[in-house]
């Protein structure tokens, strides 16, 4: 056995060092004409903003799916920052405010967002699918104050924002199949004509696809792990 564990060992350090160095791991962009037509409508939503318009985004992953979700992700943030959007950060996970203010902070510090200004951290949602749904019915009172203890709604990023309709869009950034679709039944029915777009981990994409699809689809775009990213 002992010598069985030494063999595998060997192999599989000697396949990463050929990989790094052939450079064998790196894979060609997706192709124009077979990027997925999810990916493509979350590109045309979000040049369809423009500069200072009001978006909110849902940090809802695990930090074990960092890796991936960040990936997926950083393209469209890059994408929304570059248009100039303000934007409002929430999560229903405890650990995703520290996720979102990181990701701001480091993986788009180029950007030079400033809280309070170009964006602001609304914080935690506790209770799940009750505490969403208290936070689309009543927002001010449900997060009146940001992660670093701003007054959230005299702020640049929520000025004149009062019903979740009165953003210009909503993205939903999950690694959990149950958490998306709570998003998607609580959240989507009130935005009226505010598009919603997914961001989402490779394994929760078959399951959330058929929100995407049809004449009567709740999600305006998607964003599936980090193929769909780099596309």
């Amino acid at each position: 056995q002992g010598m069985l564990r030494s063999l595998i060992a060997f192999v599989l350090i000697f396949v990463v060092i050929i990989a790094i160095f052939t450079e064998s791991q790196t894979a060609p962009l997706t192709p124009q004409e077979a990027i997925p037509v999810e990916v493509h409508n979350t590109s045309e939503t979000i040049n369809g903003l423009a500069s200072q318009d009001a978006v909110l985004i849902a940090f809802d992953y695990e930090p074990g799916m960092a890796g991936e979700m960040e990936a997926a992700s950083a393209a469209v943030v890059d994408h929304l920052m570059i248009k100039g959007a303000y934007l409002s950060l929430i999560s229903t996970s405890p650990t995703g405010p520290a996720l979102a203010e990181r990701f701001i902070s480091e993986i788009q510090k180029e950007h030079n967002y400033t809280s309070g200004i170009q964006y602001i951290n609304l914080g935690y949602i506790p209770g799940g699918a009750a505490g969403l749904l208290g936070f689309v019915q009543m927002p001010q009172r449900i997060s009146p104050l940001s992660f670093d203890g701003m007054d959230a709604w005299s702020t640049a990023p929520l000025n004149g924002i009062y019903p979740l309709a009165d953003f210009k869009l909503v993205v939903m950034i999950s690694d959990n199949p149950d958490s998306a679709r709570t998003w998607i039944e609580q959240v989507q029915p009130k935005l009226q004509d505010t598009p919603l777009i997914a961001v989402v981990s490779a394994q929760a994409e078959p399951i959330l696809k058929p929100y995407s699809g049809g004449e009567n689809a709740q999600i305006q775009g998607m964003v599936g792990g980090i193929i769909d990213g780099a596309a």
